[in-house]
């Protein structure tokens, strides 16, 4: 079944510290170096180090820049064209593009400026592009399905920046934090950085103890400096859901269902809205035509969210469409357990959505995008492809 990933927070979380954790706990670095050369960066090379911090065994991940490719800075609009023009496997683009679109809202928020307008900076450089992207790919290649975090120990003090000192929590990482439990930290630094903010808060964690879990793996992952008296590493325990969720035929969340309607929108607007919410991290996001007073033609928007991002979804709502309202009503989703694999076709690799009652196969999904680019790659029907890769999982 699919993997559960909790986040040891207990000593920050940072980009590095991600990526160095996913590789600890197995990923193969070529493997990982071999997806992140679809993006079209130059001048970099990914280098995993054995270290040890207090007496345990940990991985530092560093990317190494080349002193002859000098970087751009990025905004966001070139690391969604960057990212939208490349293929990764399962979520992992549509994981990065919204860790992206998450940072550049929060820094947009923080300088009061248009999305549009707002430069990475740091977060735009190529050593935060492939912490960030190789940290979704890493979590595709280990099979991860869930995601639980600790409380996020964000560290005390200031932190330098272009604009002078700035308190600790960054301004950026407490916006991406808002909802999360978070505390200070014992040492006068930052614990954890915009981009490993991101990364966890993307992948929409459940908050709290380490459920019950078949632990299969550990990984460890350091960071750059050297803590007295902690090991300074984002600590990842691994395996399959047991009791509760992970035992019940079925998988069972507890969110939020925002409603609205409206009848004076130009409808030309409702896909720039739903992007927005995507990308804000919502579960799902729909229209439904509707007849609303006075017989007027209308729409119902519906949107479906952790209660961590009520806040964010309720402000996108809110501005970037006509209504002066939403409601808000708790729901329970219940949904197969499920995994994701690849399966081999006549046409290349198909990543595969496998949906499980109990123990039993009830249902394998090919993924769109793939079967979309090998269908146009190789100029057959996109059904052709479809169906290969039903036949294939079949047999896994």
């Amino acid at each position: 079944m699919g993997r559960l990933v909790y986040f040891d927070c207990s000593n920050g979380i940072s980009g590095d510290m991600a990526l160095g954790a996913l590789l600890d706990a197995g990923v193969e670095l070529k493997a990982l170096r071999r997806e992140l050369r679809r993006l079209p960066v130059q001048g970099w090379r990914l280098e995993a180090q054995s270290v040890r911090r207090m007496g345990v065994a940990a991985t530092r991940a560093r990317v190494v820049l080349s002193k002859s490719a000098p970087q751009p800075r990025r905004d966001y609009a070139a690391i969604r064209a960057m990212l939208e023009g490349v293929s990764l496997p399962g979520r992992a683009g549509e994981r990065a593009l919204r860790a992206f679109a998450l940072l550049g809202r929060a820094e947009a928020a923080v300088h009061g400026v248009p999305l549009a307008k707002v430069h990475f900076h740091e977060v735009g450089a190529v050593d935060a592009v492939i912490d960030i992207v190789g940290s979704m790919v890493g979590l595709e290649l280990l099979g991860a399905e869930e995601f639980a975090a600790s409380t996020v120990v964000v560290g005390s003090g200031q932190v330098p920046s272009e604009h002078g000192a700035l308190p600790i929590p960054a301004p950026a990482t407490a916006r991406l934090l808002e909802g999360a439990p978070i505390e200070a930290g014992p040492a006068p630094l930052e614990m954890t950085t915009p981009t490993g903010a991101a990364i966890l808060m993307t992948l929409n964690p459940r908050f709290g103890p380490l459920p019950p879990v078949r632990l299969e793996r550990t990984g460890y992952g350091a960071g750059r400096r050297e803590i007295a008296g902690r090991t300074n590493c984002l600590r990842l325990l691994i395996g399959a859901p047991l009791g509760g969720r992970g035992a019940a035929r079925l998988q069972t969340d507890r969110l939020l269902l925002l409603t609205t309607e409206i009848d004076d929108m130009n409808p030309e607007f409702y896909g720039p809205l739903l992007e927005r919410l995507f990308q804000a991290g919502c579960r799902d996001a729909f229209l439904t035509p509707i007849v609303m007073k006075k017989g007027r033609p209308g729409v119902s928007i519906r949107v479906l969210t952790e209660e961590a991002r009520q806040g964010q979804m309720l402000e996108i709502l809110l501005r970037h469409s006509s209504t002066f309202g939403v409601k808000a009503a708790e729901v329970e989703r219940h949904c197969l357990r499920r995994k994701r694999a690849r399966v081999r076709t006549p046409y290349g690799s198909v990543f595969v959505k496998i949906g499980y009652w109990g123990e039993e196969v009830l249902k394998a999904v090919p993924e769109y995008e793939d079967c979309r680019r090998l269908a146009q790659k190789a100029d057959v029907p996109i059904g052709r492809v479809y169906q290969s890769a039903q036949e294939a999982a079949a047999h896994l």
